[in-house]
Order: C-alpha cells, then sequence, then structure tokens
C-alpha cells in the first residue's frame, strides 16, 4: 500500500516536471538520462527524433554507416565501435544490440575488431560508461550478450559529428 502512494507521488511530480520542460525533445533527453542514471532500458517504440536524445544528429542523415563513419571521423576502435552502435541504434530503432552485430557491420568495412567483447567491456567500463550491458543469455562466459549506448556514448558519437561538421 505504501509503494502504491509513493509510487503515484512520484509519478505527479516527475508529470508535473517534465510539463513544465520548453519541448518535446528535452523530455526525451531528461527521460534518457533519468533510465540511464537508474540502470533501466530505454522504452521500446521510441520515435526517431527521441531515441538519438532529441535534437541529436541522427544517423539518418547519412545513407550507410561508412557515410556515417566519414562524416564522424572517429580517430580510435573505440570511438569506431560507438559510431557502429549508435548506427545500429538510430538506423534500426534497436534498443540494444549484440557485440556480433557491431562486429559484423565492422568487417563488412574491413575494420573488424579481434575481441569485441573485450573492447564493450572497455567502453563500460569507463566514467561515465559510454555502453551497458542490457542482459546475458545463457550461464557461461561464452553467452550471448545484448548492449545499449548510454547517454555518454551518444554524446561522444554526435561530439565527432558536430566536430567534424563544425
Amino acid at each position: 500500500m505504501l509503494c502504491s502512494i509513493y509510487c503515484s507521488t512520484v509519478m505527479a511530480t516527475v508529470r508535473d516536471v517534465l510539463a513544465a520542460l520548453p519541448d518535446d525533445a528535452a523530455r526525451s533527453r531528461v527521460l534518457r538520462w533519468a533510465s540511464d542514471a537508474v540502470g533501466v532500458a530505454s522504452p521500446v517504440g521510441q520515435s526517431e527524433s527521441s531515441r538519438n536524445g532529441g535534437g541529436w544528429p541522427a544517423s539518418g542523415a547519412f545513407a550507410s554507416l561508412a557515410e556515417l563513419l566519414d562524416g564522424a571521423q572517429p580517430e580510435s576502435r573505440a570511438q569506431r565501435i560507438l559510431t557502429v552502435a549508435y548506427w545500429i541504434e538510430t538506423s534500426t530503432g534497436a534498443v540494444e544490440f549484440a557485440a556480433q552485430a557491431i562486429n559484423d557491420e565492422l568487417k563488412n568495412l574491413g575494420e573488424g575488431v579481434p575481441n569485441i567483447t573485450v573492447a564493450l567491456s572497455a567502453l563500460i567500463s569507463k566514467k561515465p560508461a559510454l555502453v551497458r550491458q542490457t542482459r546475458k543469455s545463457g550461464r557461461t562466459q561464452q553467452a550471448r550478450k545484448r548492449y545499449a549506448l548510454t547517454s555518454a556514448g551518444r554524446a561522444v558519437v554526435t561530439g565527432l559529428l558536430a566536430r567534424a561538421s563544425g
């Protein structure tokens, strides 16, 4: 009973605070930040503008991953991985991705990563984390893991795009 009363109060407060924000893009950024802050997966079925952070450059501005990589001009393997993850999330509408999907895209461009799971683990361990693991299927170390970009990871890619265009 106490939880339902407390939850109703919190939901009403959140509604009022979000309503005070200037536009949907701002509300989307705040909701994405809040879900990242508490480690909850982003909602499924978001629009393109809310998926990419509301107002951030969308990968849809590029016809292909190769064009996005040319536009972002990543300087490190980590930046290339983040850019490909950004492409997968924004071009397909996926809220999470498999490590193999990242490496398949990189291999298609002749830039495969020897151990993509280790590379993603390094991005998870950064402060703030650039990627987060969302789930794991199976019990062994080789189990299939799913990942998602954090707001900080998206900010790295949009920063690369802004730097390259400006």
